[in-house]
């Protein structure tokens, strides 16, 4: 969590995936925006509403359905991604 690895990703075009908890006081979706966003030209962010730090724990069924979107939604013929 400590490393800066921006500088390493900034403007790659691979299709990413940020998981925000609304109820997250650390990891925001402002925060996301901010960077992470910022560094990946094909990035996609979602915020679970009834979700803090650990969406795994808290609500592990709406962080498999949004991973699963996404991983769906970058398959062969979907324009959703580019």
């Amino acid at each position: 969590a400590g490393e800066d690895f921006h500088t390493r990703v900034e403007g790659s075009t691979v299709p990413a995936l940020a998981v925000t908890g609304a109820l997250d006081p650390a990891l925001s979706a402002d925060l996301m925006r901010a960077t992470w966003m910022s560094w990946y030209a094909r990035a996609e962010l979602t915020e679970l509403p009834a979700c803090g730090h650990y969406a795994m724990d808290e609500t592990p069924l709406a962080l498999i359905r949004t991973v699963e979107d996404f991983l769906r939604a970058d398959g062969p013929g979907d324009e959703a991604h580019g």
